[in-house]
């Protein structure tokens, strides 16, 4: 019942944003994509993010023509649905012990995600006709980490002084159990885990990363703010809040990225930025050392990676390392790939015996986004998929050398470098990687169209 009126109320949402005005629709695909909590399962997983895309599609259907797209896009686009038409001649016979629509015909469904996952990189270059509609695309997002962290926080809040998860993971699971409540347990003590609506934990802290990746760029290329460094504070304190693994060393590495990044488009060393990340890690380290919480946060990242690397696979949600044995042994394969949503046919002879009963009729593909564009692209969807995310960055900055717009489009060029890179070595990255890449396509288009008035071609 309740799944049915978010997805009702969901629609209500999608549909008066696009009539109202086809830019809402943009602010609000960049306001719903942290709300993985509110996914709903119909056979296909809807998320609120996927929603907004599916108003977009219908727009875009109504008048395909006034729609364009980049030749990088498009070529890697096409290259990834024919490779994959081209696989499913060649998918193993294990794929007849599932049901026709998840074992050969899967494929059908991964072509249809992709053309939907794509859909908002058109509609979002086509309706943020300027840099202030594309900052207030980005502001959303971060309005949505904001209130993500504020539920975050009132959820940790609640169950502290009454024990009460009100987000459990389940939403919709009118039947709550431990397995529903973020836990773990460290020295006798169960530690909660915050998530407010953003899904898993993890998912919220991926979410947390990004938000704080935009924020610490602007904060070294537009100056410090006041308010930035407070929402800076709250992010960081909700970030560690979820208790991540993964959010956590992305955080650490986030403060090195971020400088990194910011150099490469000034084009000039960032030692002022480096200094300060710096400053932040020592200051970090020492406050670790000190405080009652640094030997969680130690168990949480460094004892669990060192334990998880003493496991066969790293556990049972955690395939990356049966996928890296399939290609090692067939290298050939890594080549073209083994196309969209087959690699758990081709990778099931290289399961440890003790994992065979959990993916007899299950799916499951890598989670890091570099492992997972080869696997099922290969290192040739790898490339276009690196040339159709960089070429705008380099386009970008070669038509940014001056104007009162410059330090902002440097901002996002940064922000997009960083997280092109966190999404290819974690987990949980797609949506947010294709949500820089909207953003770096409208960009281009506005700033494309800026330099033709400049010359007077306008």
């Amino acid at each position: 019942m309740l799944s049915a009126v978010t997805l009702a109320v969901l629609v209500v949402v999608v549909l008066a944003a696009g009539l109202l005005k086809r830019a809402y629709l943009c602010y609000l695909y960049a306001f719903f994509i942290t709300f993985q909590t509110l996914t709903i399962d119909v056979g296909l997983q809807i998320t609120p993010e996927r929603l907004a895309a599916l108003g977009m599609l219908g727009w875009v259907f109504l008048k395909p023509h006034t729609y364009k797209i980049t030749a990088p896009t498009a070529i890697f686009v096409l290259y990834a649905i024919v490779l994959t038409a081209l696989m499913a001649f060649f998918i193993p016979e294990y794929a007849d012990r599932f049901p026709i629509l998840r074992g050969r015909l899967r494929w059908v469904f991964q072509v249809i995600y992709l053309l939907l996952s794509f859909v908002p990189i058109l509609f979002i270059a086509k309706h943020l006709k300027s840099n202030a509609n594309i900052n207030t695309f980005i502001n959303a997002f971060l309005v949505s980490c904001t209130f993500q962290g504020t539920l975050a926080f009132t959820q940790f809040l609640i169950h502290r002084f009454t024990g009460t998860d009100i987000f459990p993971l389940d939403l919709y699971n009118p039947i709550r159990s431990d397995s529903n409540i973020a836990e773990f347990t460290f020295k006798n003590l169960n530690i909660f885990r915050a998530c407010g609506l953003g899904g898993e934990p993890k998912n919220l802290a991926y979410s947390m990363v990004v938000a704080l990746t935009f924020l610490w760029v602007r904060t070294y290329i537009l100056g410090f703010r006041f308010w930035r460094m407070v929402l800076i504070g709250f992010l960081s304190l909700i970030l560690v809040l979820t208790w991540s693994t993964q959010g956590l060393f992305l955080y650490a590495l986030l403060l090195f990225l971020v400088p990194f990044s910011v150099g490469l488009v000034q084009k000039r060393v960032p030692y002022k930025s480096l200094s300060i990340s710096v400053l932040l890690m020592i200051m970090a380290i020492i406050g670790i050392s000190k405080s009652q919480y640094g030997a969680i946060i130690i168990f949480r990242t460094i004892e669990r990676i060192s334990e998880d690397n003493k496991q066969v696979s790293g556990g049972i949600e955690d395939f990356d390392n049966i996928i890296l044995s399939f290609l090692q042994h067939n290298p050939n394969m890594s080549i073209l790939g083994t196309g969209m949503g087959n690699i758990h046919f081709h990778s099931r002879p290289y399961i440890p015996k003790e994992l065979l009963y959990y993916t007899e009729k299950n799916v499951y593909v890598s989670k890091k986004g570099s492992i997972r564009l080869v696997s099922e692209l290969g290192f040739v969807g790898l490339s276009l998929y690196l040339i159709m995310y960089i070429l705008p960055i380099i386009n970008i900055r070669r038509l940014s050398k001056k104007g009162i717009y410059r330090n902002f489009n440097f901002s996002i060029l940064a922000t997009s470098i960083v997280v092109l890179l966190i999404y290819l070595i974690a987990s949980d990255g797609p949506p947010y990687a294709l949500l820089m890449l909207s953003v770096l396509t409208a960009l281009f288009w506005v700033v494309k169209k800026t330099e033709a008035l400049n010359l007077g071609y306008g």
